[in-house]
């Protein structure tokens, strides 16, 4: 998905709080409760989004999300349940549905549909539904995601 993609690395570390890191190391600051490091990012982000061009035309829904990420962490920790995370980048995630599925991503999963491997396509959903607080990338956004993978899924199921 187009909105889990690194952003650009500003080269200046004075700048930018979180050099060379991108939305992936956002959310893995978040999972570890470091809210501050993750805020500084966001402001220096939004603060310098022409550096940004590649989510020019994305700019409202990417920074919709990430505002849904500080938020479904900060419940999280409301709810005294951060704790209960195993941190992890969303690069770690992919690398084990890639392993296990050799499906690693959603790109991968509608290719997969598409080429009629409607089981494996099952089975990794199934298992990131059953796992779904060890894969950051589709947290803020899960009902809408889930509901979407569902829906593809269903469609490919009657094409069979």
């Amino acid at each position: 998905m187009i909105m889990e993609q690194n952003l650009e690395n500003t080269n200046n570390p004075e700048k930018n709080p979180m050099e060379g890191q991108g939305t992936a190391d956002f959310q893995l600051a978040l999972q570890k409760g470091e809210f501050d490091k993750a805020e500084e990012w966001l402001r220096y982000v939004q603060d310098n989004r022409d550096k940004f061009p590649s989510y020019k035309d994305i700019w409202e829904v990417w920074l919709g999300h990430r505002q849904a990420d500080l938020e479904f962490y900060r419940r999280k920790v409301k709810a005294d349940t951060l704790k209960n995370l195993c941190p992890r980048t969303k690069i770690e995630a992919q690398q084990e549905l890639e392993r296990a599925f050799n499906i690693k991503d959603t790109v991968a999963f509608r290719v997969a549909l598409s080429e009629g491997r409607i089981d494996a396509a099952k089975k990794w959903l199934a298992h990131i539904m059953k796992n779904r607080d060890t894969f950051p990338q589709y947290q803020a956004t899960w009902q809408v995601w889930l509901t979407d993978r569902l829906g593809e899924l269903k469609a490919a199921e009657a094409i069979k």
